[in-house]
């Protein structure tokens, strides 16, 4: 911030200025400019996603998202969601809590005592709704933190990644307590690797893992990551969370269990990411920040930020098989709990969080709520950024980070990464693959949801408006795609009929008209074929140029060279079989 200007001088008690005085002048001086690392783009997305995700899954108590730049430290977006306009920052919009206002405020009437209340009430609303979550608010990781435990467990050599040594029947036995697996059922999973492990999110193995690596190690471990200091990233109001954590000194059998899988302690949202990215880096703990360079008036550079390894955390080695295991949590088939994060032709890395708020009672004195959480990163086999999405006590029959979080950073990566540059690279099952893909129903699902399924089926996906649930798609169910097509899913009804105009395509090459087309928002059907040698060219198209058609419809284009001669030919017989009609009508 600038000062103002001043003008110091000798004046006497009329304010007059007294004789053989001087004055001294003190120019004014201009603020400064922050130039932020936010990419406004990426926030888009964030906020985007997560707004939907609030509404979708009906989240109390906020959501969460960071996306950060894990060989940097920068934030690329942040947001907690419902938050609030900031030209109106005392204006509460949260709409259920600004509906609960107005009826406190109405039944107050003239009673101060009630308006006093509702005053203290109107407050908390507003500071609460100030809350950056993203930093000032720890809360317990859940499964997320296997990574970390993970981390700790090949640095040291405690565990090898590869050799099944831990078993789970359902649950584990811990000092004379235990404790469930979410898979209770059919034994449980059986033998597994650490691999295994994070992919299946295996509570009794991470305890037997966190057992081997030792309460030396973990702790170790868990400061180096810096999960027990301030970030000191460049914002105000971050959290301390001393006291939410156990030390070496205080860190028995069931605590050093409880602690490897995520549960009985606390971090922050920021405190997590950047001990994350440090996992999938290299083994860098960065500085996370947030202001890329001071600027003056006059469009000088006063001062740059550039990236700050705190410390080396891990090995090279180990941060290579971390990323291994974290793709094999979204790409290792159907028993791969983040599968649901996958995108067609991207290597996306991950680890789903489902945590219980333990010290969350109800009035009764029951312990409920929880934290449904999902980290990915990308590209897996040399991660660039990585994003954090926390819901804070979602309303769900089944509480499984693994189909309600896990589609939310699927849908945000779908966008970011070809923003970004990242074009989508084909393996060759995935060459083989490609063709005609049928559209399936998405109409009542939840948007999120529904575009799990259709990334799964090898097809992209774009939402429109901020419903609930899906009210429309297009292409309508049944209709083809080829592999890679987009299916636009509508949950406003206002915004259920878009309309846009047909490029002009006729004479272009197919990748020229392929952009062209899916710029516009249509999807591409190519027919036709061309002789061995010979450049495909479009000849025709339907609909044709510049007619209206539905965002998301089929736009038919035909590379055969006799296409055209066949068109006219027939729309010359059907002119005629018309004049031969009317003829006989006429007769």
């Amino acid at each position: 911030s600038g000062t103002d200007g001043v003008i110091a001088s000798v004046r006497n008690a009329k304010g007059t200025a007294m004789p053989f005085s001087e004055q001294q002048i003190y120019d004014a001086e201009d603020g400064q400019s922050l130039v932020l690392t936010i990419d406004e783009t990426v926030q888009h997305y964030l906020e985007k996603h997560l707004e939907n995700a609030v509404q979708e899954h009906e989240v109390q108590n906020r959501a969460v998202g960071i996306v950060m730049n894990v060989k940097t430290g920068e934030i690329l977006a942040m947001s907690t969601k419902p938050d609030f306009d900031p030209n109106e920052p005392s204006a509460i919009y949260d709409t259920a809590a600004a509906e609960a206002l107005a009826e406190q405020l109405e039944e107050a009437g003239g009673d101060e005592e009630k308006l006093d209340a509702y005053y203290e009430a109107l407050g908390e609303a507003q500071l609460a709704q100030w809350r950056n979550k993203a930093i000032s608010d720890p809360y317990e990781p859940g499964s997320v933190f296997k990574l970390i435990t993970a981390s700790a467990a090949l640095d040291t050599g405690s565990v090898p990644m590869d050799v099944p040594l831990f078993y789970c029947m359902g649950y584990k036995e811990v000092a004379g307590n235990r404790i469930h697996c979410w898979k209770r059922t059919n034994g449980g999973h059986g033998l597994q690797t650490l691999a295994d492990a994070i992919k299946h999110s295996c509570n009794p193995a991470f305890i037997e893992i966190g057992q081997q690596t030792g309460a030396e190690n973990f702790t170790t471990y868990f400061d180096r990551f810096g999960l027990g200091d301030l970030t000191g990233i460049d914002l105000p109001g971050e959290a301390d969370n001393e006291g939410m954590y156990y030390t070496l000194d205080d860190m028995g059998i069931a605590e050093l269990s409880s602690s490897s899988f995520g549960q009985t302690f606390k971090v922050s949202g920021i405190q997590l990411i950047t001990a994350l990215s440090a996992a999938l880096n290299g083994g860098d703990l960065m500085q996370p920040y947030i202001v890329k360079q001071i600027i003056d008036s006059d469009h000088n550079i006063v001062e740059t930020t550039e990236p700050t390894v705190r410390r080396q955390v891990i090995s090279e080695e180990t941060s290579a098989k971390i990323c291994y295991m974290g793709e094999q949590v979204v790409s290792g088939g159907s028993d791969a709990t983040g599968r649901n994060a996958a995108i067609p032709c991207y290597r996306i890395g991950g680890k789903t969080g489902t945590s219980e708020k333990l010290d969350n009672f109800d009035e009764d004195g029951n312990q409920y709520g929880n934290v449904l959480s999902f980290l990915g990163f990308a590209p897996a086999d040399d991660p660039q950024i990585a994003i954090l999405v926390a819901l804070d006590e979602p309303v769900v029959g089944d509480a499984q980070s693994s189909t309600i979080a896990a589609p939310v950073v699927g849908a945000m990566l779908e966008d970011i990464l070809p923003y970004l540059g990242y074009e989508p690279s084909f393996t060759e099952e995935e060459e083989a693959e490609q063709g005609d893909v049928t559209v399936g129903t998405y109409v009542t699902a939840k948007p999120h949801e529904a575009q799990a399924q259709i990334r799964a089926a090898g097809l992209k996906t774009e939402i429109v408006g901020q419903g609930v649930s899906v009210i429309k798609q297009v292409p309508e169910p049944g209709k083809t795609l080829p592999y890679g097509g987009t299916v636009i899913l509508y949950t406003d009804e206002s915004e259920a009929n878009s309309n846009g105009a047909v490029p002009d395509v006729v004479g272009r090459s197919v990748s020229d008209a392929n952009q062209l087309i899916t710029n516009a928002g249509f999807n591409i059907n190519i027919v036709g074929s061309v002789p061995d040698g010979e450049e495909e060219i479009i000849v025709t198209q339907e609909p044709p140029a510049g007619s209206s058609a539905e965002i998301g419809s089929i736009v038919t284009v035909n590379i055969d060279p006799d296409a055209l001669q066949q068109q006219e030919e027939a729309e010359q017989a059907e002119q005629t079989g018309e004049a031969e009609q009317t003829t006989e009508q006429t007769q």
